[in-house]
């Protein structure tokens, strides 16, 4: 294995796009359009309170409640504040944690990111499927 490749550090996005839990679902969806991402860290006074993702949303109105009718409409969606639709305590690394072992989780858990966290529960930074491809790639162009 490529020495490179220790821990979550090496791989992981350190722009990424954070928003307070109390921002509006309109408006997050506004700046993952304009920033190209997919995904949201969601935190609170700085804290890492949850993870959004566009197919969060798709399955948040695809997915009416029988309790919330009123989940499916889109419009209602839009207004609601971005910890009612987040997913809360995601499964979280350091940026110390072995690089593999956060690819077996992700896989493991079927997840796409992972928040990477510092001691204090910060963000710090994103670990994508597509970071691990790129740091693969250039592991084997090195070798």
């Amino acid at each position: 294995m490529c020495e490179t490749l220790d821990d979550v550090a090496v791989a992981m996005s350190r722009n990424f796009l954070v928003v307070d839990a109390g921002a509006r679902v309109r408006e997050v969806l506004t700046l993952m359009r304009e920033s190209e991402r997919q995904r949201a860290v969601v935190t609170r006074y700085g804290q890492l309170a949850g993870l959004l993702t566009e197919s969060d949303l798709i399955e948040w109105i695809q997915s009416p409640n029988v309790r919330d009718p009123w989940r499916c409409s889109s419009e209602t969606l839009l207004g609601l504040s971005v910890a009612m639709v987040m997913a809360r305590k995601p499964i979280v690394v350091s940026p110390t944690y072995p690089l593999k072992d956060a690819a077996a989780l992700m896989v493991e858990n079927h997840l796409d990111a992972l928040p990477v966290v510092d001691d204090s529960g910060v963000p710090i930074g994103i670990l994508s499927v597509g970071d691990l491809a790129m740091s693969l790639a250039r592991c084997l162009q090195a070798a």
